[in-house]
């Protein structure tokens, strides 16, 4: 079974329910891979946040920020977040949610990759379901930057839309399909 990972994305305008919409995607990535997703599948939540699938086959996570919507789906377990870079006080908002480590890290570079930094920590809290209440106990930074794995878990930053960062998280990232507008067609 192939281990590829889909990132359905579109406009939040065409989102009327995240719900609805991460489930529209669950049934064409299942049916994109052969998966049976039963019609009775419905989306839940972990008492964290976490979305899962009630049919544990197909595992999704879900971002928005700015104008997009985003879910991505695997066989294996991942996380997603998606973050617009808009004007915040980065060293403020570094100091009270980052890792020590990070923070000297991010202020070493004048805050700039800040947002690169929030979506791989919020990524890797929505891969493990933990969420940014944990943020602070986990560091993603050495010398080079960002860490390219924590652990056993792969994190990559994805080129996106200008002023934006795409952050995945999962245990293996081998190819990655884009699907653009999917909500328009269904």
């Amino acid at each position: 079974m192939s281990k590829d990972i889909t990132i359905y994305f579109s406009s939040k305008e065409q989102v009327i329910s995240s719900g609805s919409a991460a489930l529209a995607v669950a049934f064409d990535y299942a049916k994109n891979h052969q998966i049976l997703l039963p019609s009775t599948t419905r989306l839940l939540k972990t008492p964290s946040g976490k979305p899962y699938l009630t049919n544990p086959k197909i595992k999704l996570s879900i971002s928005h920020s700015g104008k997009y919507w985003l879910a991505a789906c695997s066989v294996a377990e991942l996380g997603i977040d998606l973050q617009q870079h808009v004007d915040c006080r980065r060293e403020a908002l570094s100091r009270r949610f980052f890792h020590p480590d990070e923070y000297r890290w991010l202020k070493s570079q004048d805050f700039k990759p800040f947002f690169s930094l929030w979506a791989a920590k919020e990524s890797y809290a929505k891969y493990t379901g933990a969420g940014i209440s944990v943020f602070k106990s986990f560091s993603l930074v050495n010398k080079q930057g960002i860490v390219p794995k924590i652990g056993r878990t792969k994190l990559q930053i994805i080129p996106f839309r200008d002023g934006y960062t795409l952050a995945l998280c999962a245990e293996t990232i081998d190819e990655i399909i884009f699907k653009e507008d999917f909500l328009e067609r269904v």
